[in-house]
């Protein structure tokens, strides 16, 4: 099955690629160098679920590419989305002394991308952060994910900021180990993207909605391809 490419317009910004279909993560380092042209280093950020089954596969794709790479791995769970995760993962950059030589990748799902989005968004002052979503719900808003917001106390995406994203990939193969209810919850994600885009993506979803539901894997290609469509759309409206 074929990567499929969406490029993401912004007015304010550069444009960048989001591409979606197996096997991507092995060339991420390549794009990645590509995307960020004068970062020597890489910071991964990812947890504590995901982190076990991918990151060793992300970091050497980053450090064949020719980057420093440094791991940091979060306790899993929506609580992490908060001043203190990012206050932590600030000061292991500070210490570590990264610099805006830095490119931040985000691993794992929307948690992860909201953490390392407001990260590379605030960290000396903007650095460039590359996405590798790993839920399906993270996947269909992939292109969206230059907004990162954290969470104070109870209020939800109290805070945020506006990161630079030069590179974005869904690599499908990921999504062999996603929990079930992980899967319902990017289903009906899809189903809200699908809804508010109107007729020919909401069309498309009432026919193929059984099969996304059952791991099809080239309808859920298609179904992550219009997602992000719709999401980059939205991007370009502003």
């Amino acid at each position: 099955m074929p990567v499929a490419k969406v490029v993401v317009n912004l007015e304010n910004a550069p444009s960048y690629d989001v591409r979606i279909g197996p096997g991507i993560i092995d060339g991420l380092g390549d794009r990645v160098v590509s995307s960020a042209p004068g970062a020597t280093a890489a910071v991964l950020i990812t947890d504590s679920n995901v982190g076990p089954l991918y990151a060793a596969q992300v970091h050497n794709s980053l450090k064949n590419a020719g980057l420093h790479v440094t791991d940091i791995t979060i306790p899993a769970g929506e609580d992490m989305k908060s001043p203190a995760c990012v206050s932590e993962v600030w000061t292991a950059m500070a210490h570590a002394v990264f610099d805006q030589d830095c490119v931040v990748v985000a691993l794992g799902g929307g948690v992860v991308c909201d953490i390392a989005g407001f990260v590379a968004a605030t960290y000396s002052f903007g650095v460039p952060l590359v996405l590798v979503p790993t839920s399906l719900a993270a996947m269909a808003n992939a292109s969206f994910c230059n907004m990162a917001g954290i969470n104070v106390d109870d209020y939800d995406q109290a805070v945020g900021a506006f990161a630079q994203v030069v590179y974005a990939c869904a690599s499908t193969e990921v999504l062999g180990t996603l929990p079930e209810e992980e899967w319902e919850r990017g289903c009906e994600e899809i189903a809200s993207i699908a809804y508010a885009e109107g007729d020919e993506f909401e069309a498309w979803h009432e026919e193929h909605a059984e099969e996304l539901a059952q791991h099809v894997p080239n309808v859920v290609q298609e179904a992550i391809v219009r997602s992000v469509v719709a999401q980059a759309n939205a991007l370009a409206a502003g």
